[in-house]
């Protein structure tokens, strides 16, 4: 959950704290991964070496449009803050010079102290991965004097967020720098609210990059359903860590459900899309097995619908129904097949 809580939660301020600010955001990829390296240092201080460890990213998959160098260049980028910001100095012990320069109009990284990146390299025992969808990306090679405008257009766009609606929190509006970032230095959180009426990308340093719309059926949330990328992604996690064994962490979608009454008066919910869904990323995650990638387990998001961050209670990822009024739970269609799945251990 570290790129959600850095990105949308300091990037784009749609998640909490609420703050729109990417010197921000860039601080709190670090200082994620540094928590990260300090948790897994104290365990085994507590434990011995031989506590097992492990860490889940919500890996993003962004692929070119084309095979043109623009489009391929596009991917390169997002692939570096995207990922390679968590992965390489978890993994490899060290961020990529790349990042530094794709960012530097937001930050110098000076909140990287020297010993850090040694703690947060630690070994782990397996790596978790959150997939849910992949999206598709292209370059746009805007202009300079437009990058200076849209990088305007952002700050501006923060600063309207934090610009109190009436009846919200009057506490410090952002000031802007000569180059349209923001100067807040501290960040101000986004007043409540705000966040709804104004969003800038989660993701700093990309402004030449733009996404295609999704194709096929979107789930309830608008992601497109992509397994065959999730296959892609296990093999590309094993080519580059061989003996890392790894974890389907976090994987589902929501759908609009409908209570059913069956002849005996059980209460169900028929969610075919959701089953679907299931089996495709299940049989996915078993070609990848029987290639020799060591996957060692899967985990649906979710069991329970829930609070789904700033969605709220509006989108339903659980195999199992809550009615939120009388806290009842009720089977879905798709908890039967996982239920069928888990027992059988085959797809």
């Amino acid at each position: 959950m570290v790129w959600c809580a850095a990105y949308l939660g300091y990037g784009s301020g749609i998640h909490a704290p609420g703050i729109a600010n990417y010197a921000q955001a860039l601080a709190a990829v670090h200082h994620l991964n540094l928590a990260h390296g300090l948790a897994i240092k104290a365990i085994r201080e507590e434990l011995g070496e031989q506590a097992k460890c492990s860490v889940t990213l919500n890996l993003q998959i962004r692929n070119a449009a084309s095979h043109s160098a623009d489009d391929l260049l596009a991917e390169h980028m997002q692939n570096l803050l995207d990922n390679e910001v968590f992965l390489g100095p978890m993994l490899e012990g060290a961020y990529d010079p790349e990042i530094f320069e794709l960012t530097r109009d937001w930050t110098d990284w000076s909140f990287v102290k020297p010993g850090d990146v040694e703690i947060i390299h630690q070994s782990i025992n397996s790596l978790g991965v959150n997939y849910y969808s992949a999206s598709t990306v292209y370059l746009k090679r805007l202009p300079i004097t437009e990058k200076m405008a849209y990088r305007r257009h952002l700050a501006e766009l923060a600063a309207k967020a934090m610009k109190p609606a009436e009846g919200e929190d009057a506490a410090g509006l952002a000031a802007l720098s000569t180059s349209g970032s923001l100067s807040n230095a501290g960040g101000v959180p986004v007043p409540q609210g705000a966040a709804d009426r104004v969003q800038q990308p989660p993701v700093p340093g990309l402004e030449d990059v733009a996404y295609l719309p999704g194709e096929g059926e979107l789930t309830d949330t608008g992601w497109s359903q992509n397994p065959e990328e999730l296959t892609k992604l296990l093999f590309d996690l094993h080519r580059r860590f061989p003996s890392l064994p790894l974890m389907i962490t976090e994987n589902g979608s929501a759908w609009k459900d409908e209570v059913s009454v069956e002849p005996d008066g059980t209460k169900i919910v028929h969610d075919p899309k959701r089953v679907a869904y299931l089996n495709d990323h299940v049989k996915a995650m078993a070609d990848a097995i029987e290639a020799g990638v060591p996957v060692i387990g899967y985990y649906a998001w979710s069991l329970l619908d829930n609070f789904e961050w700033g969605s709220g209670y509006s989108k339903r990822f659980g195999i199992i129904r809550v009615d939120y009024d009388t806290q009842e739970r009720i089977w879905k269609d798709s908890a039967t097949r996982y239920s069928e799945i888990a027992h059988s251990n085959q797809i």
